[in-house]
């Protein structure tokens, strides 16, 4: 139990920080940790070094694991280095983008799109990604908008973030792992949903024609919102596992 939530907040907001407030590498030179600041900063990618120094070294275990649980922070790669992906500055436009693979859309326009959703969505994958590989760092490309991910062994898959069409959407490698896609990540958006936004994430799913402009409506059973059953991350990236 938290019993002051401002020190919660003052010590989050040492990684986690608006763009808008400049990030002053210099101080970070004399104790040569300035390649990890820009590191962190720039790429969203960090490592236990680094936090150790902007948490003082005091409850770095603990802040490390809330986040994770919390979906803001995913490992990544090798043991010790994790991926913060709000930290994500640069994007992608997807002016005449053709990406190879099977799209499906989640399309959260009757409401709207809440900021933190694609994020966690990637961080959860990412997480999956350590689970499934271990510290075998897989192909990624990582953007604000933009994600490419090797989550498992032949399950690839790209992730874009629509702003003004308040939707996401997903392309998977392959018709065989599809379906098996489609499960995964509707089970990360019920955890983010009933964990993060209280019930109130709302959405439509549908597949995106090859050369169709109109989507078919997938079955409305598939799609309706159930609460995970696992709340603890590990727990729950098992369970993810058990759908591949």
């Amino acid at each position: 139990i938290v019993i002051k939530p401002q020190w919660l907040i003052d010590a989050l907001s040492k990684i986690i920080r608006d763009k808008s407030v400049h990030v002053e590498f210099k101080d970070f030179e004399q104790i040569g940790l300035v390649q990890d600041a820009r590191e962190t900063f720039h790429s969203g990618i960090t490592n236990r070094d680094f936090l150790e120094h902007l948490w003082n070294g005091i409850h770095v275990d603990f802040f490390i694991d809330l986040m994770k649980q919390t979906m803001l922070m995913s490992e990544f790669g090798k043991k010790g280095t994790f991926l913060v992906p709000s930290l994500l500055r640069k994007k992608v436009s997807f002016e005449n983008i053709i990406l190879p693979g099977y799209p499906f859309v989640y399309d959260f326009s009757s409401t709207f799109l809440p900021k933190g959703v694609f994020q966690r969505l990637v961080c959860l994958l990412t997480e999956y990604s350590f689970k499934k590989y271990g510290e075998i760092a897989p192909s990624f490309e990582l953007r604000k908008n933009y994600a490419f991910l090797e989550i498992g062994p032949g399950l690839t898959v790209h992730l874009l973030e629509f702003e003004t069409k308040q939707s996401i959407k997903v392309h998977v490698g392959s018709p065989e792992t599809f379906t098996k896609m489609k499960g995964i990540v509707r089970s990360i958006f019920q955890k983010i949903n009933f964990e993060v936004m209280g019930g109130g994430l709302k959405w439509e799913e549908y597949i995106e024609g090859e050369h169709a402009i109109e989507y078919e409506k997938i079955d409305k059973s598939k799609r309706e919102i159930q609460a995970p059953i696992d709340h603890d991350l590990d727990s729950f990236i098992d369970r993810l596992q058990a759908l591949s």
